[in-house]
């Protein structure tokens, strides 16, 4: 877990920092004081639990017009996943318990499964933002190691691999299906939520349990450039967007074909939200993870 933190934490720590250098900067002083109590919280690593306090809804805060920015906003995510971290020990410990690798799985899709159901019954913006209602989706994690797990036991002898496969898909091909539903997050309409976010979870969880290494798409330098400053980008995106985007993220969805003036704006933020995030990958990520830990 330390490799995680250690992946995690210097950055966040940095960008926060540089978060409220920009806010105090360039935002108007009526906008410091709900944002200086987010930064806290951010320090905190609780801008999820603020968010419930607030009795606010992502969703809406993340439409809301240029007199209520919160250059925060983004970071309920990873709080919710480092309070993760915090709890994932005792999971672990209480799973000790269980000697059978299909006993652990049992227990990890029972916990996914009543989890979903009690994030369903829960109003909405609090099941959202509260961690262990969110507890399934990282269950759903547990699911694939437990899975890898039991597969790894499973693998076939050579006489076995020479035997003519009766599975009608690989693994492969499993992955590639999984990747074609996945695309449906694309599609520009509404989808219903509780139908979306499990088929998510669940199709992201069969594409790592599989671990299929001969899909070509892993292979791809570009991709995985681009996995390597994703969490970059997740840092810098919203603050930069908020604080010098002139419109609304909505009003940018829905009138970007009509405004030469909005599409030139965006694509000039884009293009310095992609090369700050480069800079600081190559400057200062890369840079501290080389370093050696006594």
């Amino acid at each position: 877990m330390f490799p995680r933190f250690r992946r995690i934490l210097p950055l966040y720590y940095l960008i926060v920092f540089l978060i409220t250098l920009m806010v105090h900067w360039f935002l108007a002083d009526f906008l410091w004081k709900n944002n200086n109590r987010y930064s806290l919280a951010s320090l905190c690593l609780v801008t999820n639990q603020l968010v419930i306090h607030d009795q606010a809804d992502y969703f809406n805060q993340f439409a809301a017009g240029p007199s209520s920015i919160n250059a925060y906003l983004h970071l309920w995510s990873l709080s919710l996943e480092l309070q993760f971290y915090l709890f994932v020990p005792f999971l672990f410990f209480g799973m000790k318990f269980l000697k059978s690798s299909y006993l652990k799985l049992t227990t990890v899709i029972l916990i996914t499964i009543i989890g979903f159901v009690a994030f369903a019954l829960i109003n909405a913006p609090f099941a959202f933002n509260f961690m262990f209602l969110r507890l399934w989706q990282f269950s759903a994690g547990f699911c694939a190691l437990f899975w890898s797990k039991i597969r790894s036991k499973k693998l076939p002898t050579k006489e076995q691999s020479d035997e003519k496969c009766t599975v009608p898909l690989e693994e492969k091909e499993i992955v590639t299906v999984s990747l074609c539903i996945l695309a449906v997050c694309l599609v520009p309409r509404q989808l219903e939520v509780l139908v979306l976010r499990p088929l998510v979870t669940f199709l992201t969880t069969v594409i790592i349990a599989l671990e299929a290494p001969n899909v070509q798409l892993w292979k791809s330098e570009t991709l995985a450039y681009i996995g390597d400053i994703s969490y970059v980008l997740y840092l810098m995106h919203w603050p930069i967007i908020t604080i010098f985007l002139d419109y609304t993220t909505k009003s940018y969805i829905f009138c970007i074909c009509k405004s030469q003036i909005l599409f030139t704006t965006t694509v000039t933020t884009t293009a310095i939200i992609l090369i700050a995030s480069i800079l600081l990958h190559h400057l200062f990520e890369k840079q501290y993870l080389k370093l050696e830990i006594p």
